[in-house]
Order: structure tokens, then C-alpha cells, then sequence
């Protein structure tokens, strides 16, 4: 939800007008909740933890065959 958030406001605002402050305002947590799951507004907005587990599993899938 914060990633959804985040990257919906950075399309409509653009990234350096987004704080988090205002993401934190849409996804309705505090900044605190925020920053236990995100170092920084950059890392809610770049960071995809899956993008590593797709990319082995398509490797591993891949060889398989």
C-alpha cells in the first residue's frame, strides 16, 4: 500500500515534489510506520524486494528446462 501510494504521487507530482509526509497522509499510517518499512522516500518509490525472487525463480525455471 505505501509502494502504491508512493508511486502514484510521484507520478501526478513528480519524485522531488513528493515527501513523505504526504504519502504517509494518503496511505493513512504515521511517518514512524513509515520509516520502519522504508529507509527513505526513494526506497519506498525504487525498491521492489520481489524483483530479486522473480529474477531467480525465471533462472531456476529456465534451467529446469
Amino acid at each position: 500500500m505505501l509502494q502504491e501510494h508512493a508511486l502514484l504521487l510521484v507520478l501526478e507530482q513528480g519524485f522531488d515534489e513528493t515527501t513523505a509526509t504526504q504519502i504517509t497522509a494518503v496511505s493513512g499510517v504515521s511517518p514512524m510506520s513509515f520509516f520502519r518499512h522504508f529507509a527513505s522516500k526513494a526506497a519506498a518509490g525504487l525498491d521492489d524486494p520481489y524483483d530479486r525472487v522473480i529474477a531467480d525463480r525465471i533462472s531456476t525455471t529456465a534451467r529446469i528446462r
